[in-house]
Parts: C-alpha cells; structure tokens; sequence
C-alpha cells in the first residue's frame, strides 16, 4: 500500500483540488481512500456530501436577529519588536475595511482619542504594545505562515482589556501573506440577542452550518469578565476589612499609650477647670491631625503600591484599569479619619476616668 501526502501550511494553494483529482484517477487503477484532514474538510463539495444551497451567509441574511455582518481574517501569529522580544497575538482583518471601526473601537486610554483605521494602518491593543515597549511610529515584525518576518510600522495603540489583538489593513495582510487572495475564516455578526436564551438558539443555528466549527458572544466573554471581577472585589473587601481591623487596634494602642503618658498633664488640666469636652477636643485633636497626616502619606505610598499590585495580577491576554478615580482617595481619607472619630469616642470613658488626684502625685 502507498502513502501519498499533499501537505502545505499556505493556504489557497490548490491542496484540496490536487488532492481530489489525484484520488479521482488513482481510483480507475484500483481501491482508493482519500483523507481530509483539512478542519474545513473542503474536499466534500467534490462529492456533493453537503448542500451548499443554504450556508452561513444564507442564514445570516434571512435572520431577523442579525443586524449586520462580514467576513474578517483572524489567526494567531507572532510579533516581535526591534530587540527581538516576541507576543503572540490574533491578527484580525476585515474584507470591507468600513467594517473594522463598526465592530471595534479604536482610541486610546488616556484621553480617549479616536484611532483612525486607513489603507496603512497598523494598530496594536496596549497590553501587548506595554510588554514589547513599543510606541506609534516603531516597527514590528509579524511571522507570516511561511516562517519570515515581515516588517510593518505601527500606526496606532488602541485600549483594550480582554485579549490581545493586532489590527491591520488589507493592503498590509496582502503584504504580509504575499497573495490578494486572503482565505477568509471568520465572521462576525452584529445581533440583537438580548437574552442567553436567544443566544443560545442563534449559537446552534449557526453550528448547524456547514464549516461552522465554533460561535461565541462578546457577552459570554463580558461575562468571564465580570465574574472575574466580582471574585476579585470580594477579595478587595476582605482587604479592607482587615485593613480597618489593623488601623482600629493601632490606633486604639497608641492613643492608650498617650493618655498613661500624659496621665499627670491631663488631670492638671482638669484642675484647672476644663470641662470633659474640652480635654477631648485637647488631646483628640492631635490624634486626628496625625490621622489626616498620615493619609496624605499613605495616598503618596499607595500610587506605586497600586501600580505594582495591577501589574502583578495581569495576565497577558487581560490589564486592568490602571488610573486610580479621585473618589477613590477620597474615600481612603474618609474611612481613615471614620475609623479614627470611632476609636478616639470609644476612648473618651478613658479620659472621664483620670482622676485630677494625679496632679498631686510626685513624678516618679
């Protein structure tokens, strides 16, 4: 038995066609089993296994939930920067170029610039343009399906939290691929399924298909996301608590260590005459200064802390947000000074309970 193999990593090449015509004339001779291992298994519109009469454009098209759709090119290649560093991304283009700022959004994270999409551009998501340390204006080199690298100077850095992607224009995937005649493998569709019910019905509607091996929702991944958020504020609520927890019982220590330090100086006080809100006011007072001090000191040391901790849990296809909301230091300082009204009342029994006898005692 001979083995015959037809093997190309190129696509649109005439694998398919060779294969099937060779098979067709090797079975005159004798018994003759043709293999596609090819996952859109092309092979099959030879022997008219399929109906090609209603595919996924007809489906598509006749659907009262799909409000527009396209065909896009997306796969996932290497990147590399001058330094020889590499990312793995999905490069995604789409095949009317009108489409790629209808079903993306292209600006930048601080200020919110739009990034326009032209017949040259090269736009990068930021997380992968951070970890190669490159900026608009340098140059990158994408691995095409042949092994070589292909430079391309990058147009633009647009935000985005989930996933890492590289968009590029057609006449820079021709380049890339060195044909015009791109093999176009995925779609995306604009719907109105609102509900996981009709996104579940459209899902299998479209798996039903022919070359259909896969359909996601953006909400499914805006879903995860969430999610993971969640987990990630109840570990952030749990933080604060034991934060809170620490800053009571520091604060509790030291205002007790203050008023037996000052034991003799507050019951003079009291002879003197001071009523009981009026030592409060004395002694609280530099307790809370020393609080609102030590906020400010706190806001400076927590800017980089935050920074590192944010970098520290990202993941190559996810980056939080990296700028801090001013409500944010707000409330530290408000919570900071809360905690430190509370603690300085639950020590005012303390206070009313120095005897003015111990201005008479002789210092030991």
């Amino acid at each position: 038995m001979k083995t015959i193999v037809i093997l190309n990593l190129k696509g649109g090449v005439g694998k398919t066609t060779t294969a099937t015509n060779l098979a067709y004339e090797l079975s005159n001779i004798g018994e003759t089993l043709l293999i596609d291992a090819d996952k859109q298994g092309n092979s099959t519109e030879f022997y008219n296994i399929h109906d090609f009469t209603h595919g996924l454009g007809d489906v598509l098209d006749s659907s009262a939930d799909v409000t527009s759709w396209g065909r896009f090119y997306n796969k996932s290649v290497t990147i590399y920067n001058a330094s020889g560093d590499k990312q793995t991304v999905s490069i995604v283009t789409a095949e009317d170029e009108s489409q790629m700022t209808a079903y993306f959004t292209f600006r930048t994270r601080q200020g919110h610039k739009a990034i326009p999409f032209e017949k040259d551009s090269v736009v990068l998501t930021e997380k992968t343009a951070l970890n190669l340390g490159v900026e608009p204006g340098d140059s990158i080199w994408v691995e095409n399906p042949d092994g070589e690298r292909v430079e391309m100077t990058l147009t633009g850095v647009t935000e985005n939290y989930m996933f890492t992607r590289l968009y590029v224009s057609n006449a820079q995937l021709q380049t890339l691929l060195g044909t015009q005649d791109i093999p176009w493998n995925t779609v995306y569709a604009q719907t109105r399924c609102d509900s996981a019910a009709d996104r579940n019905t459209m899902r299998e509607t479209l798996l039903a298909c022919n070359y259909v091996t896969g359909a996601s929702f953006t909400e499914d991944a805006t879903s995860m996301f969430d999610n993971l958020i969640v987990s990630l504020n109840s570990v952030v609520v749990l933080i604060i608590v034991c934060a809170a927890a620490l800053a009571a019982v520091v604060l509790y220590n030291l205002i007790s260590v203050n008023l037996a330090e000052r034991k003799k100086e507050l019951a003079t006080i009291k002879v003197l005459g001071f009523y009981d809100k009026e030592v409060y006011r004395y002694i609280f007072r530099e307790i809370e200064l020393l609080s609102l001090i030590g906020s400010g000191v706190g806001l400076l040391l927590g800017v980089p802390l935050h920074r590192f901790i944010i970098l520290t849990v990202e993941m190559d296809q996810l980056m939080f947000i990296r700028t801090i909301a001013p409500r944010s230091y707000l409330l530290a300082v408000a919570l900071t000074m809360l905690f430190t009204v509370v603690v300085c009342f639950a020590m005012r029994r303390h206070v009313r309970h120095i005897s003015m006898v111990e201005s008479m005692k002789a210092p030991e």
